[in-house]
């Protein structure tokens, strides 16, 4: 698993915004996504150690990001495989497996459809390391982006 390169900051991070915002069970949902998504998380994982329903997770995942499940998830492993693209050498095929995806295809497919470039492209195009800490969420927006 990768977590153990970027968890301990994300944590940290949530901490902080946890006493600004408040916790809530939004935030219970999208931690729990963010710390396991590089394994093979589904739903019923979630709604095993949240007890809610699929519908009801899927709900405050679109009331608080406008998104559902799946895309916080195929989002989430692929800015995990955008620090480690920036930052390792991992072949694709390798690459894949470590953030949760099944095969290179769904990985590269995700990459173009949430960065508009290939993994290959992004690391040639790339000015500087990107790292753990740089992930960060905007919610005011309802997206996940990257912030320096």
């Amino acid at each position: 698993s990768t977590s153990w390169i970027w968890k301990p900051k994300l944590r940290q991070s949530l901490k902080v915004n946890k006493q600004m915002i408040g916790f809530n069970d939004s935030w219970d949902v999208i931690i729990y996504i963010l710390e396991n998504c590089c394994t093979q998380l589904d739903l019923e994982s979630v709604v095993t150690h949240t007890n809610f329903s699929s519908d009801k997770i899927n709900k405050l995942l679109h009331d608080k990001l406008n998104i559902g499940f799946k895309e916080l998830l195929n989002r989430c492993r692929v800015q995990v495989a955008r620090m480690l693209v920036q930052n390792y050498d991992f072949n694709l095929s390798e690459l894949a497996l470590k953030v949760g995806f099944s095969d290179v295809n769904t990985l590269i497919r995700n990459y173009k459809k949430y960065l508009n470039t290939t993994p290959h492209q992004d690391k040639k195009q790339s000015k500087w390391p990107l790292w753990p800490h740089a992930l960060l969420f905007n919610y005011s927006s309802k997206n996940i982006s990257y912030s320096l």
